[in-house]
């Protein structure tokens, strides 16, 4: 049986995708610095264990990270590197020896548990990981990244099966990302949900859809998030207007409810 949210503990959002090359990360970098600037205070987890990358991203080189961490010595709130006034990163590092989960575990828990920020941004590798599984049952929406792909869309699916068998499924919803326009996104959106109505009793809600966009891949060549490098882009609006529908979601399931 699934818990009760805990309506005082941060809202936690996990990326999740079925294949990579679908732009999550950087999904992931941008959405949570567009939900920072609403001046709540946001956190953004590299769970991707194996090759983390945001701090690339942000052009970050926190002192300490995920895989430096040694409870013994350290405390979860060292990890936190402000890369703005409203957005901390828990950064991992490439090539060092992956941590052991039950610590990714307990970490993220300790940033919920200390009600430092209002919303807690989990990024993760592609594909269903240990990683992902992990953090699974601490997140309350799983945004599921993809493209118009035939092969993006199917990982999906394939992601979404295997996810529908744990107890502790999130709330999904869906983000078609790199689309040429809003009718290719909702062609994504009707394709997979009719094998997951079908197969799985699933309806997959699209969240948003952020266009193709050149100005994404020279952001990432400047270390520039897109939000600075051009706030006007047609990707940067997109992104935008996602953070404020995930506000107003969140608002919409937070708010206290009276007994009749």
């Amino acid at each position: 049986m699934a818990q009760t949210p805990d309506h005082t503990l941060p809202f936690t959002i996990l990326l999740a995708s079925g294949k990579g090359g679908v732009g999550k990360s950087v999904i992931a970098a941008n959405l949570s610095a567009a939900l920072a600037h609403n001046h709540h205070p946001v956190l953004l987890v590299d769970a991707n264990l194996h090759a983390p990358t945001l701090h690339v991203l942000f052009a970050a080189d926190p002192p300490l990270r995920l895989h430096q961490y040694d409870p013994q010595h350290h405390t979860p709130e060292q990890l936190l590197h402000s890369v703005s006034p409203q957005l901390d990163l828990l950064a991992g590092l490439p090539g060092a020896e992956k941590p052991d989960l039950e610590i990714l575990r307990d970490i993220v828990r300790s940033m919920q548990q200390a009600r430092r920020h209002k919303i807690i941004v989990i990024d993760t590798a592609s594909g269903i990981t240990p990683e992902l599984l992990t953090v699974l049952p601490l997140s309350r929406l799983l945004l599921l990244i993809t493209t118009d792909e035939p092969t993006a869309i199917v990982d999906t699916y394939g992601l979404l099966k295997y996810l529908v068998q744990q107890q502790s499924l999130p709330l999904p919803t869906l983000l078609v990302n790199m689309v040429v326009d809003p009718e290719d996104a909702r062609q994504t959106e009707q394709t997979l949900n009719a094998a997951t109505q079908r197969f799985l009793n699933l309806h997959i809600p699209m969240i948003g859809f952020v266009p193709y966009d050149r100005t994404v891949r020279r952001s990432i060549l400047n270390q520039t998030l897109l939000l600075q490098f051009d706030p006007f882009a047609a990707s940067t609006q997109a992104i935008l207007q996602l953070s404020q529908t995930l506000f107003r979601f969140i608002e919409s399931v937070e708010k206290p409810t009276t007994a009749a």
